[in-house]
């Protein structure tokens, strides 16, 4: 699954979040629970320990019951039993102070007094205990939420703003064609691998460019000066046929070349009117009823038609305009209809359809789909073993393109459908 960059990053932060509030939430409630445990064992053993130091040696028995009394902390029991050792214990036992049963600390050990056995007894509230490590894990629970919450926003905001270069050029790239006069602009940036991406990108969009005029004006210029030799050799082999004194092998020769010097004669003008297309040398542009525009090209190709035993059914359902250059629109049309003539089945059937904003050329087939993302290539070949598509199809789609129009391919129940969707 494709996902964005910064979707990506806060996915990690947000798991990383619940890991930590799982891991650290009980592990910092268990450890201050074991830091309060220890804290109260030395608090009940320091009690006693201070008890035997300072009171145990002068401590009358008399006193036992005034000291009881008035202590809230610890409290003397005449042990009746056998001597209980001194122990540590968690039980819930009576309060000493509310006389409540309530979860405490003890702490009960032997000790006389004037040599009498009496039980020394102290203990420490465990809920007040438990109140204040509750109150204090969620306050840190709290304080930690708050602190993942803001850093992922944080994080969320200053990503955007951080790789808004990258996304402002991205947006740009995306829409970008060599062979328009609209440049990338490179939005300034203090990120030194943002800033390494712009001179990268710009150095690599200008040799293109540079690379792609020098071919524009190649081709261009070698058709300028086929024209005139082409035009010479098809005059000079015009008059060779005319001659009556030929052989038929001659005769055969000639019409050989006759041919090849038209397909080349062609080829040079179908190169002259890429060339003139990619220079948008065509501003002429009038308003032209789709149907109007389909008129001739189906006219003039129905001998075509005839000739390779292809019947050409028209459904015009909508006629609506379009603002282009007549012999451009005308050519795109003229191609595709083509195309689906000599690329169609013996006795096969071409249909012609206008909808809503759409033409749709479909022609039926004995073969099998075509490659989408080759056909309007320059010369492009199904495989090897096959003749290719020539100029017809590449010079459609430039057409297409020049006036964002989108053309598109589909093979659907034996047939080749193109579709070219008017904005």
């Amino acid at each position: 699954m494709i996902r964005k960059l910064l979707e990506k990053t806060l996915r990690i932060y947000v798991i990383y979040s619940i890991i930590v509030l799982a891991l650290t939430g009980p592990g910092f409630y268990f450890l201050i629970r074991y830091w309060d445990q220890q804290e109260a064992k030395e608090t009940l053993y320091d009690r006693f320990d201070k008890f035997k130091k300072n009171n145990l040696a002068e401590f009358e028995v008399a006193d036992i019951d005034k000291w009881n009394k008035y202590n809230n902390q610890i409290q003397l029991l005449l042990n009746v039993n056998s001597i209980l050792p001194k122990d540590l214990t968690i039980s819930d036992s009576i309060n000493l102070t509310n006389n409540e049963t309530e979860p405490t600390w003890v702490l009960k050990a032997p000790v006389k007094i004037k040599g009498r056995d009496y039980i020394f007894v102290t203990e420490v509230n465990q809920l007040e205990s438990d109140d204040l490590i509750f109150n204090i894990v969620l306050l840190y629970l709290i304080i930690l939420v708050f602190l993942l919450s803001g850093m992922y926003l944080l994080t969320k905001k200053y990503s955007t703003t951080l790789w808004k270069p990258f996304f402002h050029l991205l947006e740009q790239l995306e829409t970008y064609d060599i062979d328009k006069t609209i440049k990338v602009r490179f939005n300034p940036t203090s990120t030194e691998e943002f800033h390494r991406m712009n001179l990268v990108i710009q150095n690599l969009l200008e040799r293109n460019l540079e690379i792609f005029n020098n071919q524009k004006e190649f081709i261009e210029n070698a058709s300028h000066e086929l024209q005139t030799p082409l035009a010479i050799v098809q005059a000079k082999i015009e008059n060779l046929i005319q001659k009556s004194n030929l052989s038929a092998a001659e005769a055969e020769a000639i019409a050989t070349v006759e041919n090849s010097i038209s397909r080349l004669t062609k080829l040079n003008r179908n190169l002259l009117l890429l060339s003139r297309i990619e220079q948008g040398n065509f501003p002429d542009a009038e308003n032209i009823g789709i149907n109007d525009l389909l008129h001739s090209p189906l006219e003039r190709l129905k001998d075509l038609a005839f000739d390779s035993s292809v019947l050409i059914e028209s459904e015009l359902l909508s006629n609506f305009q379009l603002f282009c250059n007549l012999y451009l629109a005308e050519c795109m049309i003229n191609n595709l209809l083509v195309n689906a003539i000599q690329h169609n089945a013996p006795g096969g059937v071409v249909k012609v359809i206008t909808m809503e904003n759409k033409l749709k050329i479909e022609n039926t087939s004995l073969g099998s789909a075509l490659d989408p993302l080759k056909i309007f290539n320059r010369f492009s070949k199904k495989d090897s073993s096959t003749t290719g598509n020539g100029l017809g199809l590449a010079i459609s789609d430039r057409i297409a393109r020049f006036y964002n129009w989108k053309i598109s391919y589909e093979h659907s129940q034996k047939k080749h459908i193109f579709t070219i969707k008017f904005q």
